[in-house]
């Protein structure tokens, strides 16, 4: 049984990324559940510090986090999900990276609510900053995943989901970094996490126009499945020697925009890929691909390391 921490801040989106969790748990995957909301505590002002005490700030702390755990909390008893709360005294990212040391956490699940209006922002400040400080895989589940409606004593209930005809996309470019990610999805196979692959390579276009020497499209067309074969190919000897089945595919275009498109017309419940981590200067957490797939997808990613 492996542990999942959930980051629970009281918003929507944790109700997303819980949904998420539960599909898996009914889907057979063994998991211990955790769920971390973060507290930041500022110091005691000298002149309070006879009537405030430390234990006084952190009981009124946990009580703000109480409140934030309260409809995951709901939604995850309604399910008859078995779950053990934290609550960090610190800023969340440092919170959540804290906790996934301290409890030896497997897989760290996420709510995203950030800007729309530019996809470098896509993730929220928090889980752009989780990303870059822990190693283990990261699930971001955007917004929409999947539409709770309103049932029950807790408001909210899950809609029925076959787990048996899910189905994961897996892109991959020939990368250690993809490589990370198809050995999490072989190991997820055994436990019914994943099940039906769709494996998929996109490549850049050859730039055309002046200034470009023209290639005829017989040749661009075999350099273009020689490139998809050479980048699929470790991901491809590695499910194999594993034995699980999979569904291999190559386009030929923007790599984000292909990715969420097939994720959609596929019907894929997961997207799991791997990331290049921090770019130059730091200012990119993620590669520009991997930032704008968890933007457009729709679907829970699973970002690897």
């Amino acid at each position: 049984m492996h542990k999942f921490l959930l980051a629970v801040d009281g918003s929507e989106s944790s109700l997303w990324a819980a949904s998420h969790v539960a599909e898996r748990i009914h889907g057979g995957d063994a998991i211990d559940l955790h769920l971390l909301n973060a507290q930041p505590i500022r110091p005691i002002h000298p002149a309070l510090r006879k009537i405030v005490s430390q234990a006084m700030m952190e009981e009124y702390a946990r009580s703000h986090a109480e409140e934030a755990f309260h409809e995951v909390k709901a939604l995850l008893h309604d399910q008859r999900i078995a779950f053990s709360t934290h609550v960090a005294f610190d800023q969340p990212a440092f919170g959540i990276a804290d906790h996934v040391q301290a409890l030896d956490i497997a897989q760290l699940i996420m709510g995203t609510r950030g800007s729309r209006a530019f996809v470098r922002f896509a993730l929220g400040s928090v889980a752009s900053r989780v990303v870059n400080m822990v190693d283990i895989p990261i699930t971001l589940v955007p917004k929409p995943y999947r539409l709770l409606r309103e049932a029950g004593p807790s408001g909210v209930t899950l809609p029925a989901v076959d787990r048996s005809a899910t189905v994961t996309l897996l892109p991959v470019d020939g990368s250690e970094f993809s490589d990370r990610a198809v050995e999490l999805a072989i190991q997820e196979s055994s436990t019914g996490a994943v099940r039906k692959i769709v494996l998929l390579n996109v490549q850049s276009p050859y730039p055309s126009g002046p200034g470009w020497v023209d290639v005829p499209p017989a040749e661009l067309e075999r350099a273009y499945r020689d490139a998809s074969e050479d980048s699929m190919r470790s991901a491809r000897r590695k499910l194999d020697d594993a034995g699980c089945a999979y569904q291999a595919e190559s386009l030929v275009g923007p790599n984000a925009e292909l990715i969420a498109q097939r994720a959609r017309e596929v019907g894929c419940d997961r997207i799991i890929m791997g990331t290049r981590g921090l770019g130059e200067g730091g200012s990119f957490f993620l590669g520009s691909v991997a930032v704008k797939v968890v933007h457009l997808a729709g679907i829970p990613v699973t970002l690897v390391k």
